[in-house]
């Protein structure tokens, strides 16, 4: 490698000496002081409030295109809707990611009926997420008989209206039940019917009411797993009522608040609960949770099963009246209790 000169290296050093002996002999008058923006010292108001975040207008019409998209044949029109790395799950089983393998699994648990209709009830919506409560109805390709039932979708929104997140909740005992299959007990349950009133929307607002209610939720649930069926009623108005999918009729009262526990904790051993989801939306709580025990008795239509350990997942929709549990819509699939492998 060639040698570097020296010669630049001297002139530099002349240069700073020249400067230096310059500076030393002359006098530095300094620059007159900036001038001072006294309005910008003024105590101004804060900005306003902009409130909290909200959807954007095309995850809005997510939930729309979404219920299309599970009504067209063949279910053409789902992969358009959800984003390339969309992720599934339905209760009780392994969750599935990608844009066409989520179109499949929708696939896989609706083909069964054609002529589909889905019909939203209520719409419980954040800036990022929406709880759907829909009614699906249909034939039964096979036994050409109508079917009509309920189910709750999660859907997690992006701004451009793709569907990033898919987590479907029906009961399918009670689904079956209706063409003739599935558990006895449940065939002579009614078709649900859409509710003639229009389809009912709620923002979240960012309340200090919404926090106070999901808190409220949170304890209960606690109560619930510690088994103590007092503080679990303690959340819950007089006349408060619980609908299942498995049930024509809500249970209503505390007595049937406290019975429940007390029936879970005689079913399940080493019960758990975990919350893995709470918005609270308006006057609305929803609560995504699972429970984790040994089945040694009957829960609901399924039986005792030996050495069954169980992970069961449960979405209930929570409506209250003064601070109070008034409504509880839950949405399960019992059939997970026997689903292997569960998810994770």
């Amino acid at each position: 490698m060639r040698a570097l000169s020296s010669r630049p290296i001297l002139y530099m050093y002349t240069f700073f000496a020249i400067g230096l002996a310059g500076c030393a002999s002359e006098t530095v008058t300094r620059p007159p002081p900036p001038p001072v923006d006294w309005a910008s010292l003024e105590q101004r108001p804060p900005p306003p409030d902009a409130g909290p975040p909200t959807a954007t207008a095309k995850e809005r019409g997510a939930t729309q295109a979404y219920l299309a998209a599970l009504a067209s044949p063949d279910f053409a029109t789902l992969a358009g809707v959800l984003d390339e790395d969309a992720h599934f799950s339905f209760a009780g089983f392994k969750d599935v990611f990608g844009r066409n393998n989520v179109a499949r699994a929708h696939k896989a648990l609706f083909d069964a009926y054609e002529s589909r209709n889905f019909v939203a009830n209520r719409v419980l919506m954040t800036d990022s997420s929406q709880v759907v409560e829909w009614i699906m109805t249909g034939v039964h390709k096979t036994t050409k008989k109508d079917v009509a039932f309920r189910g709750l979708s999660l859907l997690w929104t992006k701004d451009d209206g793709e569907i990033s997140n898919v987590r479907l909740y029906f009961d399918e005992f009670a689904a079956s039940a209706q063409v003739g299959f599935g558990p006895k007990a449940l065939r002579a349950l009614p078709r649900a019917l859409a509710s003639s009133e229009p389809r009912e929307e709620v923002d979240q607002k960012g309340s200090a009411e919404e926090s106070a209610n999901v808190a409220i939720v949170r304890s209960a649930l606690d109560a619930f797993e510690s088994g103590n069926a007092n503080a679990y009623a303690d959340a819950m108005a007089d006349d408060v009522e619980v609908t299942t999918l498995e049930s024509a009729e809500p249970v209503r009262g505390k007595a049937q608040a406290r019975a429940h526990v007390k029936a879970m904790h005689k079913s399940v051993a080493e019960l758990d609960v975990v919350m893995d989801n709470a918005w609270g939306i308006g006057p609305f709580v929803v609560a995504e949770y699972h429970m984790v025990g040994e089945q040694r008795g009957p829960i609901g239509v399924v039986p005792a099963q030996k050495d069954n350990l169980f992970k069961m997942y449960i979405v209930d929709v929570i409506e209250f009246r003064e601070g109070k549990i008034a409504k509880i819509r839950r949405y399960d699939n019992p059939a997970q209790i026997l689903a292997t492998p569960m998810r994770e």
